[in-house]
């Protein structure tokens, strides 16, 4: 029987991180056996595109503006939104959900007037984050 661990430690240099697998045997004459492999860093959390399912984000998106509005009708209950990072290393949440780098968030609801969906992204580098707001308003009728 293996045992198979997967762990991230930060490398000598800044610009790596290791990421450590040990497999170890429960047979005594297997020794454990450890292999290294190195993948860059990135320090990049800007979002390449943003898109949302149902309105038009005001302002346009611009990976620099972290702010944005979007109106929908009132017969719009739910709506979704598709995060792509700049960097394919980076980790995309909305509302705290982990969402697949450029793919669909859950469906989130909404209520009549503001919703806040907020959109985060950790780069590769593990301290570096941007933080995007998409206030949803929903009209009364």
């Amino acid at each position: 029987m293996f045992n198979l661990n997967l762990a991230a430690r930060r490398a000598t240099h800044a610009a790596l991180a290791l990421f450590a697998i040990t497999v170890v045997s429960s047979c005594d004459d297997i020794a454990a056996s450890r292999i290294g492999v190195a993948a860059p860093q990135v320090a990049d959390a800007s979002l390449r595109s943003l898109a949302v399912s149902v309105g038009t984000l005001t302002p346009a998106f611009d990976s620099a503006t972290t702010s944005y509005t979007v109106a929908v009708t009132a017969a719009t209950a739910s709506i979704t939104v598709t995060p792509t990072a700049s960097s394919s290393s980076s980790t995309v949440a909305v509302n705290g959900t982990f969402v697949t780098n450029g793919s669909t968030s859950p469906s989130i609801p909404l209520g009549v007037g503001s919703t806040s969906v907020i959109v985060v992204v950790l780069a590769s580098d593990l301290t570096t984050s941007r933080t995007y707001t998409i206030t949803v308003v929903r009209a009364a009728t």
